[in-house]
């Protein structure tokens, strides 16, 4: 990976000024011909800034110059947070990070349930019968079925799973698509499985509606 490094810049936008004669502080994160551009929301006299900074040195010039500076070493700690993890420096992931946006990509509910019934389905007369590789995909129908008419969604990041989800899961099966009870367990013991090894807080979730259930059975 191709190491890359960023400038900071700082320009009070006059054209900008407000009502009482302030220009507004912006940012600039350079890396090679691109640009990302944030207001820091700190206003100035035009007639005092020069060289990226307020002159003076009363107290009022040295606070906002302290900002400035605070902005600037937050550009350069994101970029190092970057390296530190491995992760491309780009304005894009600085951005990303400058904003508190994750840079991972969600784990989707139904993309896992699909890998799920796909390895599932190599395994059949394996270690899975055909009967239960039809429950898990009668089951993965049901739960896309679920997000449509619940959240309007195809698919749903599985940190958002809850007890919420589960419970009104639960109920559509009862009032929707006419479960009995044993049914509706069936199914949401399959949803939950599916969850199991990819997020923590499912355990919680297990242990909720199936307390003597033992997961990895």
């Amino acid at each position: 990976m191709v190491r890359r490094t960023i400038s900071v810049k700082f320009y009070a936008r006059k054209g900008r000024s407000t009502a009482a004669g302030l220009a507004p502080v912006c940012m600039r994160i350079y890396m090679g011909d691109q640009k990302f551009e944030t207001n820091t929301k700190i206003y100035v006299k035009p007639e005092e800034w020069k060289n990226e900074k307020v002159k003076g040195t009363n107290e009022e010039a040295k606070r906002v110059n302290r900002c400035i500076e605070g902005f600037k070493m937050k550009a350069f700690d994101l970029q190092r947070e970057l390296m530190n993890e491995g992760k491309e420096v780009t304005l894009d992931n600085i951005k990303a990070k400058w904003f508190g946006i994750s840079l991972e990509r969600p784990r989707m509910l139904m993309e896992i349930f699909a890998q799920h019934n796909h390895q599932m389905k190599e395994l059949i007369n394996k270690e899975f019968s055909p009967l239960t590789f039809e429950r898990y995909e009668t089951s993965f129908r049901h739960t896309q079925s679920f997000l449509r008419w619940k959240l309007k969604i195809d698919d749903i990041d599985i940190k958002l799973l809850n007890y919420e989800f589960i419970a009104d899961y639960e109920f559509w099966l009862k009032s929707e698509r006419r479960c009995d009870h044993n049914t509706t367990v069936k199914y949401t013991k399959i949803n939950l499985r599916i969850q199991q090894n990819n997020t923590v807080a499912s355990f919680g979730l297990y242990k909720y509606f199936f307390p003597s259930w033992d997961p990895t059975g």
